[in-house]
């Protein structure tokens, strides 16, 4: 179905079913590149972004380089992380002074949803593919971890419907790989420390982010919102095999607003909750206060979401409309199950639960199927 709808990008896709073994259809990474392109028809970019200013590359890598050479300097140890920056900032004060001058070309945004089947090419998932295949191999948290698994928590190459900026584990492995692996006896953990400090690091230095829409080049300055947040640390995190997943919740009880955080399996196997760049996992400082229900963002379809539940013609709400979400709020909290009276007569399959945003605005923050014989949703 999505080489159908993929026109005239079709013959990049099919370039990667033929480079992975189109007649060997057991190969685990023919089916790795069959999954990420058979769900690439849920998943698209809303606008495209391009022409930008190559000056912000240029700078951005000077960057990286200096504090890779102040933390080389250092060993890399996890008590003198927190010293470099202080270092960085003193030893390359002209280099961010320079970027603060530089009048960079605001990037193309050409408005319109760009599908991943359209956008996607078969460099950009060969190379993909191999580096998850590479870290699944050698990275200590992947091992003896079902394909299942590895295709939903280390295998995608994006962490949240709808981001325009897409990059391809070798890219991000080539650039944070280097800090997060440092010490590959290191544990999981301290892994997630040395990304948390790089990130913090750098953006210290570098100050106030210059413009909007830059993409990967936002994580060397400050301004980035949760959600981007929780996207990028979900794909970097991934690049150097570790697996992640990314939840968020709606709504709170005491006040409005949505959070989006990351998740990854402690050594028992559970899933632990961390915000990258700001907590670790099993802190349990994730949220803000206590949320209401809470999602999971998957990269294949999850039959068991409203965009499956629903009649053929009903419309869902917007934070429903993707068929790659679950609901996981039992794993975080107990939950009860609710029976309503539903006397209203509808061709719809799905009621909701809804809370207040912002005072006045519902936000449905939950669903139910209705029960059109018991009256009852």
């Amino acid at each position: 179905e999505t080489l159908q709808m993929a026109g005239r990008n079709k013959g990049e896709l099919k370039k990667v079913l033929v480079h992975y073994g189109w007649r060997d259809r057991d190969s685990l990474k023919f089916r790795a590149a069959c999954f990420l392109i058979g769900n690439m028809r849920w998943h698209l970019s809303r606008d495209r972004v391009g022409g930008m200013d190559s000056r912000m590359d240029v700078f951005c890598r000077q960057a990286d380089s200096a504090f890779y050479a102040i933390w080389e300097e250092k060993g890399g140890s996890l008590d003198s992380l927190a010293k470099c920056g202080k270092e960085l900032k003193k030893r390359y004060k002209w280099l961010a002074d320079s970027i603060r001058r530089v009048p960079f070309v605001e990037p193309k945004v050409q408005l319109g949803m760009v599908p991943d089947w359209e956008a996607v090419s078969s460099k950009f998932l060969i190379g993909h593919i191999d580096n998850a295949f590479y870290q699944w191999e050698t990275s200590p948290f992947l091992k003896g971890m079902p394909f299942g698994e590895f295709c939903e928590t280390v295998l995608p190459y994006r962490g949240i419907r709808n981001y325009s900026h897409l990059y391809p584990g070798h890219r991000l492995q080539e650039w944070f790989g280097k800090y997060v692996n440092y010490d590959t006896a290191a544990d999981l953990l301290s892994r997630i420390v040395r990304y948390n400090r790089r990130i913090g690091e750098v953006r210290n230095f570098m100050g106030q982010k210059l413009m909007d829409r830059t993409g990967i080049y936002g994580l060397f300055f400050h301004g980035q919102e949760c959600a981007e947040i929780a996207n990028y640390g979900c794909t970097i995190l991934r690049a150097c095999g570790i697996p992640v997943q990314i939840e968020f919740c709606d709504a709170y009880r005491e006040f409005s607003g949505r959070h989006y955080y990351c998740i990854t399996p402690d050594s028992c196997g559970v899933w632990q909750t961390f915000n990258p760049e700001s907590s670790l996992p099993g802190q349990g400082k994730w949220v803000m206060g206590e949320p209401m229900n809470i999602y999971r963002l998957y990269y294949g379809a999850q039959p068991d979401s409203p965009y499956f539940l629903r009649s053929e013609e009903e419309v869902l709400p917007p934070l429903f409309a993707s068929p790659c979400i679950r609901e996981v709020t039992s794993e975080r909290a107990e939950v009860f199950e609710v029976r309503l009276p539903f006397r209203e007569k509808t061709p719809n399959r799905l009621a909701y639960l809804a809370a207040f945003q912002n005072r006045r605005d519902l936000a449905p923050v939950t669903w139910g199927t209705i029960d059109s014989i018991r009256c009852e949703a």
